[in-house]
Parts: structure tokens; sequence; C-alpha cells
């Protein structure tokens, strides 16, 4: 392994991604010496310390006073590392590397924590043909010359790739940002636009919100395809969750809403089936939502690394939990006070119709009988119209 002078640290790793790949990174131990530390990658945050790694640092490692770092190290157990293995006799093997640029690490030990990469890259490797010599130290024979082109050509690469990892950065922060904002604040409380008692409140409040949260949703979800693409982790748990949320979102509630409106046009009422479902579609995939960011978090990182700042999962749960809250609360208060109209709105029927069931009586009293049954039937009609009179007022 050689880094050119200005290289923080740089990794070296077997298998095609991070999770389950045998990993060593070379940092400074001090202004002449290196570190190499085996390592165990666990997914898409800082692998950590491998103890039963059998390696050996060779002779010729070292910083050279130009700042080149070089190691050379010895696997005894780079054939089979228990998450993964490899035969001599792969032409294409799989390796990852990645690199971080800054001030020197200093330090020997090996469980130092380290800040994410600025680079990173894959490659196969012909094992068949990188054999070494009969001796001990098969990097005995590699001269200055051939390392120092390695070095050149490595470092004329690094500041055209420097750029493209730092808006990967940039692009999972943007993701984060964009999905969180409208799983946890934006969809839910826009959809408690329903409940104001305002004329047109749909067409011009609750429409135009939901769409435009949808369109941060579109755009969250394509960083996510980008990075999850970039790093093979499209067949992970938190990206196919994610893909199925928003797909469902995007073609099935825009749909269901429009379908309401049109019904309420031509019918003069909604429907109740349509609305059922547009509710409680749209209520199922916000909770899938808010769970598959915290799921997003736990891929990224352990909480408190610098993928995964301690401080951003605890407002992202306050935050949701707030929202929560204040949505359910206002569904319910809302839930009552319709049961409320309803309630009122039926007795309000059956006193019109007691109230005409009981003229009818009087009618049928004063003409429909004759002689002192008729009277008696029409008196008694009227003392109970005069006590149910009473009785409401």
């Amino acid at each position: 392994m050689i880094a050119p002078p200005g290289t923080q640290w740089l990794g070296l790793g077997q298998g095609s991604e991070m999770a389950a790949a045998n990993i060593f990174i070379m940092y400074s131990a001090s202004s002449s010496n290196i570190t190499v530390s085996p390592r165990l990658g666990k997914g898409n945050f800082e692998p950590l310390f491998n103890p039963s790694a059998q390696i050996t640092v060779l002779e010729g490692s070292g910083i050279s006073e130009s700042g080149l770092m070089t190691a050379n190290v010895r696997c005894d157990s780079c054939l089979n590392w228990g998450a993964g293995s490899v035969s001599i006799d792969n032409t294409k093997s799989a390796w990852i590397w990645s690199a971080h640029y800054g001030d020197p690490v200093n330090s020997a030990n090996t469980t130092e924590i380290l800040p994410q990469h600025n680079e990173m890259g894959r490659f196969t490797l012909d094992l068949q043909a990188a054999t070494g010599g009969n001796g001990p130290n098969p990097f005995q024979g590699l001269s200055n010359a051939t390392a120092s082109n390695e070095t050149s050509s490595s470092s004329s690469s690094t500041s055209s790739s420097l750029s493209n990892d730092s808006v990967s950065t940039t692009h999972r922060r943007a993701h984060a940002i964009l999905m969180s904002l409208s799983f946890a604040f934006l969809l839910p409380l826009t959809a408690l636009t329903l409940y104001p008692p305002t004329t047109r409140k749909i067409l011009y409040i609750h429409a135009p919100l939901q769409l435009l949260t949808l369109t941060l949703v579109i755009a969250g979800m394509g960083l996510g395809i980008s990075m999850a693409r970039s790093l093979h982790e499209l067949s992970n748990y938190h990206p196919i969750i994610g893909l199925v949320t928003v797909s469902l979102l995007v073609l099935f509630q825009p749909a269901l809403g429009f379908w309401q409106h049109l019904h309420f046009r031509r019918h003069a009422a909604p429907s109740r089936s349509i609305g059922f479902t547009h509710r409680w579609l749209g209520r199922t995939l916000i909770v899938l939502g808010v769970v598959n960011g915290g799921l997003g978090f736990k891929l990224a990182g352990p909480v408190g690394s610098d993928n995964v700042p301690r401080w951003a999962v605890i407002v992202y749960g306050v935050v949701a939990g707030v929202v929560a809250v204040i949505y359910f609360g206002v569904v319910v208060f809302n839930m009552g006070r319709q049961g409320a109209k309803e309630r009122l709105k039926g007795e309000g029927m059956m006193r019109r119709a007691e109230e005409k069931r009981y003229s009818q009586m009087v009618g049928e009293g004063g003409y429909g009988y004759g002689g002192a049954g008729g009277m008696g039937q029409g008196a008694y009609a009227m003392n109970r119209l005069g006590r149910e009179g009473e009785r409401m007022g």
C-alpha cells in the first residue's frame, strides 16, 4: 500500500462493498512510522477493528522524508476471514479502496476513530499474476522509481475525484433532509389542511401543498437511487422500502384525491369509500416513510458517528413524535365534532318527524272523527303536543 503526501489514511479491502469486506487501513504512527489497522466492514460506516486478523508489517514500511506512506503487509488470514473468502486462483478478485486527505493521524492505536473518506473506488485483481519472490519479503524488489510513478498517477487522479465525493456527501445530506422534512413534517401537517372550516380548502390549500411536498419526495428519492446505485445497495432494505413507499404515494394518492374531487362535483357529496382509502393509505405510507427514515440512519452508520450525528437522530425523533401527537389530536377532535353534528342532525330530524305526526293527529281528531270520541282524541293530541313543546323549550 502506497499513499502520496497529504494522505491522512488509505484503506484497501477485499470484497465488492464495505459490508463483510476484509479491510486494511494505513495511517501515520509518527513522522516516520505507520500503523496498519485490520478491520472488518459491517456496512456503509467506519469498519471496526478485527482482532482475528493475522497480519505482519514487513520491512520497507514507513514514511519517507517527502511524506510518502508505504505499508508492506503479509496477511495469513486473507484467504478466509470469516465474513468472506477468496481463492488464490481467482483472476478477477474484487477489491475496494478509499482514502482521506488531511493532517497526519500520528497514532499507534489500531482502533483509532477516523474521519470518512474523501474518495473511494473498486477494482479487480488477478491473484494468479500477483505473486512475489521466494523470500519472506516479496516487496524488497520493488524499486523506488516504481513507487514514485504509482504515487504520481494516484496523486493526479486524486484532484479530479475529490469534488465528485464531496458532491456525494452533499447528496447524502440532501437526501436525508428532503425525506425527513417531507415524511416527518410536511406530509402529515399539510394533510390537516382538510379540517379548517374554510371554503374551497381542497382546491386552493390541500392539493397544492401536498403536490409541492410530493415534488420534494421525488427529488429525495432520485438522490437516494443515485447513491444506492453507486454504493451497490439497491437490494438493501432501506432503498427497497423507500421505493415501494414513494411509488405508492406518488401513483395513488393524487389519483384518489382527484377522483374524490370529481365525485363531489358530480354528486354534491364525497364518496365514503374513496375518502376512506385516500386517508388510510396516506397515513400508512407516512408512518412507513418515517420508520424507513430511522432505518436509513441505521444503514448510514452507528449513532454518534460522522455520518449519523446524535443530535440529528434526536431532532428527527422529537419532530416526528410532536407532529404525530398534533396530527392525531386534530383527527380525534374532528371526529368528535363530526359525531356531535351527526347527533344534533339526527335529533332535529326526529323532532320534526314528531311534530309532523302530532299535527296529523290533531287534524285527524278535529275533522276525521265525529262526536265525543273525535273531540277526545283531538284534545289528547293537543295536550301531548303541548307537553312536548314544554319539554323541548
